[in-house]
């Protein structure tokens, strides 16, 4: 796979073409901090046998083109300079690391897994990219502040004020994230196929649920 995914972002460098989609499924998890994304998505790959792309998944791929974790990271965490400090860096650093470069790279790793389908992207843009895949279902997930608190708190053992905290960098940080693929803007829920609040359901509830739609394509 790492092989693949290498020769694969290599032949993309320098070139615009999209990949060719095959007709494999695949499905998008966007979330609110505390809503349990990861265990989703398991339930989901390993009932089907796929792959559970997660960031760090995305900062393991990018690592074969040598590009520097830590502004994989910032990137990653909406921590993008802006255009001139960007373009000012490329004649300065190595090109690879230029921030730019790393979205682009990023947007890369991403429709190639999408490409080949039979997978479960956890965030990092996937919806945006994945939106217009006659097999996608782009999936969000929500609940009130109170009961996400409460996730931290019980399951993490932070304080409150701990866990609003970390909600709202969280939160901050992805839709600043989501905003680099979606030409500055925050996804709306039309941009979802299916919403689902996880106060009212369990993670098996929603993942049966997602089951059963990849059953019917």
């Amino acid at each position: 796979m790492k092989n693949s995914l290498r020769d694969y972002l290599n032949n993309r460098m320098g070139h615009t073409e999209k990949p060719v989609i095959r007709q494999n499924p695949v499905i998008t998890i966007a979330r609110d901090s505390g809503c349990p994304s990861k265990v989703i998505g398991q339930i989901i790959a390993d009932y089907f046998n796929w792959e559970l792309i997660s960031k760090e998944t995305i900062i393991n791929s990018a690592k074969s083109l040598n590009i520097d974790p830590v502004k994989m990271e910032e990137v990653m965490k909406g921590k993008q300079q802006d255009f001139t400090t960007s373009f000012i860096d490329s004649f300065n650093k190595d090109l690879k690391n230029n921030d730019l470069k790393i979205k682009h790279t990023i947007e890369d790793i991403l429709r190639y897994y999408i490409s080949r389908g039979n997978c479960v992207i956890i965030g990092r843009g996937g919806n945006t990219i994945a939106t217009g895949h006659p097999k996608s279902i782009r999936v969000k997930l929500e609940a009130p502040l109170n009961w996400r608190i409460k996730q931290y708190t019980i399951y993490d053992g932070y304080s409150k004020e701990k866990a609003i905290r970390i909600i709202n960098e969280n939160d901050t940080q992805r839709e600043r994230f989501r905003k680099i693929f979606n030409n500055n803007k925050d996804l709306t829920n039309t941009d979802f196929d299916i919403i689902f609040n996880c106060e009212n359901l369990t993670s098996n509830q929603i993942a049966n649920t997602l089951i059963e739609l990849v059953k019917s394509f």
